[in-house]
């Protein structure tokens, strides 16, 4: 009867842990976004003060389908994001200028961690 209940409770847990979203939103709306040189992440290309549009990507990043990079060679993104509140940095993400289609039918602009988020939503920068 006990380990019935152990592998209940283990499934319900994987089940509603494949459910859940990308958890990149924080409790603190960031209130700008730093662009980078992603092989130099200390060469700040643009900032983007727009509060509405970082807290709209932070969201679409948030529920976005993700996809797996690790079987692709793809050479990374073109830049990094940081995004901030104040001077803190809330979170952080690569971005790809042009849309990374990978063979599996995903397809996207940002990335983390090998994973592809489902997101083609272009920065507003030239």
């Amino acid at each position: 009867m006990k380990m019935k209940s152990i592998a209940g409770v283990l499934a319900v847990s994987f089940i509603l842990s494949a459910c859940q979203n990308n958890n990149v939103s924080s409790f603190t709306d960031p209130e700008r976004i730093e662009i980078y040189e992603y092989a130099d992440n200390e060469e700040l290309i643009a900032t983007i003060d727009d509060p509405e549009f970082a807290k709209k990507l932070i969201e679409e990043l948030d529920h976005a389908e993700t996809y797996g990079t690790e079987a692709v060679d793809w050479g990374g993104p073109n830049y990094q994001l940081v995004f901030k509140h104040e001077d803190k940095i809330v979170y952080e993400i690569g971005y790809n200028t042009d849309l990374l289609r990978l063979g599996v039918g995903g397809e996207g602009r940002y990335s983390k961690h090998e994973k592809l988020f489902g997101v083609e939503t272009e920065l507003p920068i030239e």
